[in-house]
């Protein structure tokens, strides 16, 4: 199978995956045929590339979440949102979400988020768990202890829960989300640590930022939220590719973005999807084959008659995306 951007030219070929929504529930079949209203209803729901069959038959996905895990977090913090917008929020259970349920999915490997799945816009959950598999990665490679790693976490889920109190209250809708959302956790006993995060989590490493706090009075686990929040927002609300989001981030960086914190950024995400297709420096066209672990802009690339590992041929690298 291949990734292939969705529009009419992939009318008649099947579907490798199944199309699912973000709560689980099945879309469409692996093996349909797309029809030209099929793909018409696709992309008005959010969808702009999809797995279709191909002579690639070998190539396996690569989530950190599969769709079964997502749609059960889903679920869970669409309830934990719900319980917040009536003050109903308890952080000791949420605590237990997060160690229990959250961090035992996130593997010793950088993060993959599925590609070719329905992306809604202005779905803060789905965002917010997005940035946290990226935010906790981060942070794993850059060394910090796991109490840090829990706070943020937390953090991370709940970074827009502002929005969504503003949503709810007429009275709040001057205020800046992420106030409100720092003084709700403030009130409901959460760690500093988590409720400092959210409320300076828009700063900028040159003191650009809302509150004007430059990067040498922030802490990690700000600095952390803010990469992966600004790389996710571009993936999920614009039709950019992962590698064209990832050039986006890297182009702020001394100046939006720490260079220290972007540089474990880059090592905690697959920015090339597994079956995407590509062309090489030497002209070669293939798809991504095999992620490599220890250096994820580097993978092994499938082409008609053998494969390249990237990191092996150092004077190899993906010259274009010819998706």
């Amino acid at each position: 199978m291949r990734l292939a951007k969705l529009n009419e030219s992939l009318s008649n070929h099947k579907l490798a995956t199944a199309i699912k929504s973000k709560d689980g529930k099945k879309l469409i079949n692996e093996g349909a045929v797309l029809s030209d209203k099929v793909i018409e209803r696709l992309i008005n729901s959010g969808l702009n590339t999809v797995y279709i069959e191909d002579e690639n038959i070998d190539i396996e996905l690569q989530g950190t979440l599969d769709s079964d895990k997502m749609a059960a977090i889903f679920i869970k913090l669409q309830e934990v949102y719900e319980a917040a917008s009536k003050d109903e929020f308890n952080n000791y259970k949420f605590n237990n979400f997060i160690r229990n349920e959250l961090l035992p999915e996130i593997k010793n490997e950088p993060i993959s988020i599925t590609v070719g799945q329905v992306m809604d816009k202005d779905d803060i959950i789905q965002h917010s768990i997005n940035v946290a598999l990226l935010s906790v990665k981060t942070a794993i490679t850059l060394g910090i202890n796991r109490d840090k790693i829990e706070y943020l976490a937390i953090a991370s889920l709940m970074h827009d829960i502002g929005k969504i109190l503003k949503q709810k209250n007429e009275k709040l809708k001057k205020e800046l989300y992420e106030e409100i959302g720092f003084e709700f956790l403030k009130r409901k006993q959460t760690s500093a640590l988590v409720y400092m995060t959210v409320k300076f989590q828009s700063e900028f490493f040159d003191g650009n930022g809302l509150f004007k706090m430059e990067g040498k009075k922030q802490n990690e686990l700000i600095k952390i939220l803010s990469i992966c929040d600004y790389y996710e927002n571009l993936l999920r609300t614009t039709e950019l590719m992962p590698h064209e989001c990832f050039e986006k981030v890297q182009s702020l960086v001394n100046t939006r973005f720490d260079p220290e914190i972007f540089d474990a950024f880059r090592k905690s995400l697959y920015i090339y999807p597994m079956g995407l297709p590509v062309r090489l420096n030497n002209g070669v066209e293939g798809v991504v084959y095999i992620q490599n672990k220890s250096y994820p802009l580097r993978p092994i690339i499938k082409t008609k008659n053998m494969y390249y590992n990237l990191l092996e041929n150092l004077s190899l690298f993906i010259e274009q995306v010819t998706l």
